[in-house]
């Protein structure tokens, strides 16, 4: 089974969703993949809430340390919010994210 480490930028209902579907599918016994989930969200309320239902492994409050080690990006913005997001992330990301 490969890691893949996931980060969510944003933890409204898509976010959301999309991590208890990537948790769920994690815990399936054939599962090819085990996904560690990491929540990123300006709001410590929700990321507390991901972290209480299950959502997310991780919570955490710079950007830019989200997603340094993520495979995988999903990004849960407001459109007009997803330039900026994309810059700020740009530098931090690994090679091959």
């Amino acid at each position: 089974m490969a890691q893949v480490n996931f980060t969510l930028v944003g933890l409204g209902k898509f976010g959301g969703s999309l991590g208890l579907a990537l948790k769920g599918y994690s815990k399936q016994p054939n599962a090819e993949h085990q996904f560690v989930v990491t929540g990123y969200d300006g709001t410590a309320a929700l990321i507390d809430q991901a972290l209480k239902l299950g959502v997310i492994d991780k919570g955490e409050r710079n950007l830019s340390v989200a997603v340094e080690k993520a495979d995988l990006v999903f990004l849960d913005l407001p459109y007009d919010d997803v330039e900026s997001a994309l810059q700020l992330i740009g530098n931090a990301l690994k090679a091959g994210a």
